[in-house]
């Protein structure tokens, strides 16, 4: 955003309360900005999609956004932006539908930013005015959230080492404030309003450091008697002990109550009217020992040596660029470096101490190769760790042929997966990227298998890109939206759901597991919809998802997917496919190889990544079965040429025995192959 920043044509210096605000409008965008010297906020355009309202707002020294999005509604009804300018005192967006007129100005003072929305009833007859205002935080993973201190409504949230308050100007003016799915919902009292009556709304937002700052904000706002209480963390390394995670606890249920980040020098301070917590330094599956809270505390905190867990893994490639993700087992700074033909030519300084990262390349040539490596430092520990040298490739400019790969289920033998793995890269085949249609561990909410399947996979995704989608294994849990960086799409971290395009083809990537009594059942029908409508010109459309539509396997006893009527999703998921011309699909979840053909679509099941494989497919099959092949692991190679497409299909492993695993018989057979003529 910085960057962007320097590009602005119209600059305005204010003064508004000890603060230097600087204002303007940005070069090419139409969009508007606000900037201190603690954070920045862009105000979208009238030609924006999000016209009037925050698109983005972020700590100068972060390279995060505290939130995603934000917006403002009267009675569940859209105001058309008439005009948005500079004012003294910073920003003001003029709107109207053809009951109200609103002004709202957004200013800055050294801490916060105020929202100031004046509503005018310019309807003849008088009106209850209903205001919600909304702030969108769906692709984040914060530390904590909460709608309340004490008895009264405020919204804070701690997204990575900055945090933020939303607070009404006058306590208790807030009447509503709900958080649900990562969104923020807020109204002052409904209030009924005559005609030509105005009714001004003021709130603000504050950026701290630490929640625990937020709450000592709102005690001295409110003149509410707290103590403090000073916390120094110590390490065995002897390092110092700054940016680590402190929770402040309930004694009985562990509740969380507050939340901070050390300074420098291990340094922690908790704001508080009560005194029955405990504190812990809480660092991914590694837990201190509580501490009672007291005046002053110290926790002492015991590392190994840092390692990989995850090491570094490819996703979301582009044409001048890819995202480099690692895991560590302790939070560190890192530095990543790319080269070309032996010659450093990018350095990303990675400042914060974080167990993952998403390391976003840019500004790279495009269909080319270059090496990577990362440099974990010795940042808490005694230890500095590099991955070895690997290689990625960009998207080419244009693209006419070729070549990716689909393996499913991996689940839980991590050493099958790896042969697996391991027959792609010695296959010869020369894939652009991998669709890995879900259940990539057994359980989803353990860490452990998530280190056993980044380990099986290493050999193909840390110069592969893997683009994923959730299986029935993984849960919906954290661990995989925290490993697994895709571009944005929708549901839970815009990444439930999403889609990218390669040349002139279009994936969808779906979650099959959402049942039809969710609220985002309808969400992701509706996106589908709206995502194929806007691409149905595309050359090839392919699709992803868990669960077949049918099957004839009978592992566990009858399936509805044994039946024409099939999965649940098929009802509303294949009219869209069949209208918008969808040629393949691709699924997991039976662990064998299944083919069906059904108007003009091919549906294709690869379920032998490595998990235990289907011994039984008794069903009688469907009119539009094709095949199906069992005791095999497999994978789908997949050629796309401007008017076909090929898919042939390797078994290179036979296991006969389930209750020997490992005993696999190495093969290497085209168990199908077949085209797609456009």
């Amino acid at each position: 955003m910085k960057k962007i920043l320097l590009m602005a044509v119209i600059l305005v210096i204010s003064v508004i309360s000890f603060s230097i605000t600087t204002k303007g409008e940005l070069l090419n965008t139409g969009n508007y900005f606000l900037q201190n010297e603690k954070f920045t906020v862009v105000i979208g355009g009238i030609d924006s999609e999000q016209p009037g309202f925050i698109k983005n707002f972020r700590a100068n020294a972060s390279e995060k956004d505290l939130f995603n999005n934000h917006n403002y509604f009267i009675s569940k009804n859209d105001l058309e932006i008439n005009k948005i300018e500079n004012v003294k005192e910073g920003i003001k967006v003029i709107s109207k539908n053809s009951t109200y007129y609103t002004e709202t100005v957004y200013y800055m003072t050294d801490s916060d930013l105020w929202i100031k929305t004046k509503i005018k009833n310019i309807s003849n007859k008088s009106q209850l005015l209903k205001f919600t205002e909304t702030i969108d935080y769906q692709k984040e993973m914060p530390y904590y959230t909460s709608s309340r201190i004490n008895d009264d409504l405020i919204f804070m949230m701690q997204n990575g080492v900055y945090a933020i308050g939303y607070f009404p100007e006058t306590t208790g003016d807030i009447k509503k404030l709900v958080i649900n799915n990562n969104r923020l919902f807020s109204s002052p009292a409904y209030k009924k309003i005559n005609p030509m009556e105005e009714f001004t709304f003021t709130r603000f937002i504050r950026v701290e450091k630490n929640i625990a700052d937020i709450q000592k904000f709102y005690y001295e706002k409110n003149k509410i008697t707290y103590d403090t209480y000073k916390g120094k963390i110590s390490l065995n390394t002897g390092k110092k002990a700054g940016l680590l995670p402190v929770y402040l606890r309930e004694n009985e249920i562990g509740t969380l109550i507050s939340f901070g980040f050390t300074d420098e020098n291990g340094i922690i301070n908790f704001y508080t009217d009560k005194n029955e917590y405990f504190t812990q330094v809480e660092i991914g599956e590694l837990k201190s020992d509580k501490v009672a809270l007291k005046k002053f505390f110290e926790i002492d905190l015991n590392l190994s040596e840092n390692r990989f867990l995850y090491q570094p893994y490819l996703t979301n490639q582009t044409k001048d660029g890819i995202t480099i993700n690692f895991k560590t087992e302790f939070p560190a700074k890192s530095q990543l470096n790319i080269y070309s033909n032996n010659k450093k030519i990018k350095t990303y300084e990675i400042n914060t101490p974080n167990l993952i990262n998403h390391v976003e390349v840019k500004d790279l040539e495009p269909n080319q190769e270059y090496n990577y490596i990362v440099n974990i430092k010795d940042t808490f520990t005694k230890n500095e760790i590099f991955s070895a040298i690997k290689t990625f490739k960009t998207k080419p400019s244009i693209i006419s042929n070729y070549t990716f790969i689909v393996y499913g289920d991996t689940q839980i033998f991590d050493k099958r997966h790896e042969y697996v793995v391991n027959s792609i890269v010695n296959s010869g085949i020369n894939p652009e990227f991998i669709v890995k249609p879900g259940d990539n561990v057994e359980k989803g909410h353990d860490e452990k298998m998530w280190q056993g399947f980044f380990k099986a996979a290493n050999p193909l995704i840390s110069k592969i890109p893997y683009y994923t989608a959730l299986g029935n294994h993984e849960y919906n849990d954290l661990l995989y939206y925290k490993a697994f960086s895709h571009p944005e799409g929708g549901g839970d971290y815009k990444n439930q759901w999403y889609s990218f395009d390669y040349g002139n083809s279009h994936f969808i990537i779906l979650d099959s597991n959402v049942v039809e009594t969710n609220p985002k059942f309808k969400e992701q029908l509706s996106w589908l919809e709206n995502d194929l409508k806007t691409n149905k010109n595309k050359d090839f459309i392919f699709v992803a998802y868990h669960h077949p539509f049918w099957t004839t396997g009978t592992e566990y006893g009858p399936m509805e997917e044994n039946l024409p009527e099939g999965h649940y999703n098929r009802k509303y998921w294949e009219p869209l496919f069949i209208k918008y011309g969808v040629d393949a699909v691709f699924n997991g979840h039976l662990h064998a190889y299944e083919r069906h053909y059904k108007d003009n679509i091919m549906y294709i099941t690869s379920g032998g990544g490595g998990a235990k494989l289907n011994q039984k497919h008794n069903a009688k099959p469907l009119d539009w079965h094709v095949m199906h092949e069992l005791k095999k692991l497999n994978f789908v190679e997949v050629n796309v040429y401007q008017d076909r497409i090929d898919f042939t299909v390797y078994a290179v492993g036979k296991v006969e025995d389930p209750l020997y695993p490992y005993e696999i018989t190495p093969i290497n057979e085209i168990i199908d192959k077949f085209s797609i003529k456009k």
